[in-house]
């Protein structure tokens, strides 16, 4: 089963991570460039750092990794007290946030001060992702809420119209919308004043991860009904891309928009392009 998968900045990479507990890396021709190893059971997310040079990576042993691409461990990060579900660097790289089944995120300086501790939710947060000026964070929660926070752990909004956990969230580039994905079968679009601005419906199943396209035109999700949708911001389902054989569980926009990574249950990770073709699968 692989659970995240994740482009690049230089859009010429994937890195994937799964329910054994490897991280590997990619080439767009599937080739298999690098595979670490580390983690004690599943790996739930993984995540570039801007500058491409640094991987990190998290999961049921509830220690945050950060490698180099060469496979080399450079940090463990050990605070969580239950499985980690979500793990995003800043966009300068000098912090990373972890989301937490122990209800909590951490934000961690990579330069070794001390991190930062808050309970984010109700229940087990399962994403958490940063502003584009890095200035916010946005979480999703079991309890079915959308939270946003400073870095100081203040919570900010909260959007509460989903009946049922969330499953992801992802902040538009412009940094004034936000979409979220959850049990609900729903994908909604929200402004940071609170109002909920779309609701998508056409998923048949939890919708599992959510991602705006580079230029925030688009979105695209994953759910339990195999399927990957791209939607624009009207909410008008442009594409409906059909391979995976069982539930999807991450989605990645290339850095230029031009192309869409998913990974699967089916312990596949597929390459598409937005007219809807699969052109690699890993």
């Amino acid at each position: 089963l692989v659970r995240s998968v994740s482009f690049s900045p230089d859009g010429q990479r994937l890195a994937s991570a799964g329910k054994d507990g490897t991280v590997r890396i990619w080439n767009l021709q599937g080739q298999q460039l690098r595979e670490f190893k580390g983690h004690r059971g599943s790996v739930h997310s993984v995540s570039f750092s801007p500058d491409g040079q640094q991987l990190a990576s998290a999961g049921a042993d509830s220690i945050v990794r950060v490698w180099n691409l060469q496979g080399q461990l450079l940090k463990e990060l050990k605070g969580h007290r239950a499985a980690i579900s979500g793990v995003s660097f800043s966009p300068d790289g000098q912090q990373l946030a972890s989301a937490g089944e122990d209800n909590s995120v951490r934000l961690w300086n990579l330069h070794g001060q001390p991190p930062r501790e808050w309970k984010a939710q109700q229940r087990k947060v399962w994403g958490v992702v940063f502003s584009r000026d890095g200035k916010q964070l946005a979480t999703a929660g079991g309890d079915g809420t959308i939270r946003v926070w400073n870095l100081q752990g203040k919570e900010l909004e909260k959007f509460v119209n989903h009946l049922g956990p969330v499953r992801s969230v992802s902040f538009s580039p412009d940094g004034q919308q936000l979409a979220s994905a959850g049990d609900d079968t729903t994908v909604r679009f929200w402004n940071l004043q609170n109002q909920q601005l779309r609701q998508l419906k056409g998923h048949q199943g939890s919708v599992n991860s959510v991602s705006f396209s580079p230029d925030g035109q688009r979105v695209a999700s994953v759910g339990d009904d195999t399927t990957v949708r791209v939607w624009n911001l009207q909410g008008q389902q442009l594409t409906e891309l059909r391979g995976h054989q069982r539930p999807v569980r991450s989605v990645s926009f290339s850095p230029d928009g031009q192309l869409i990574a998913s990974a699967g249950d089916d312990t596949t990770v597929r390459v598409w392009n937005l007219q809807g073709q699969q052109l690699t699968e890993l």
